[in-house]
């Protein structure tokens, strides 16, 4: 019988779509298969079905922080029924990929422990 791979939602701006693609495929390559808006919306589709059900086949959802994101309703939208699903408790995944300040970000994603990522020089640099 074939193993199960793991599944994750990936929350990001439409503005962060490279970074996305890049994480998509690295999950890919370590087995945990991914969804995210700014890949799988095709034109036409009925895409609030679509997340709903990503949403819903989610074991984790990961949050790419940056300032679009933290400007986006729908990133915010995603953060906030992630918190009211005990499925997800220790779950919520906050990476930052671009310098964001932190007023701008969610004070209850700074209580979370965070990944560091993306290609932008300053979040690399912070992470070290």
């Amino acid at each position: 019988m074939a193993k199960s791979r793991r599944r994750v939602f990936i929350s990001a701006a439409a503005s962060d779509a490279p970074l996305v693609r890049e994480l998509a495929t690295r999950l890919h390559a370590a087995g945990v298969d991914s969804w995210d808006a700014t890949s799988h919306a095709l034109p036409g589709a009925n895409v609030s079905a679509d997340l709903g059900r990503a949403l819903d086949d989610a074991e984790a959802l990961i949050v790419l922080i940056s300032p679009a994101a933290m400007k986006s309703r729908m990133v915010r939208h995603d953060i906030q029924f992630a918190l009211g699903q005990e499925r997800f408790k220790d779950r919520l995944i906050p990476v930052l990929v671009k310098q964001t300040p932190s007023d701008e970000i969610p004070w209850i994603l700074r209580t979370l422990q965070w990944a560091k990522g993306g290609a932008d020089r300053e979040a690399r640099a912070e992470a070290r």
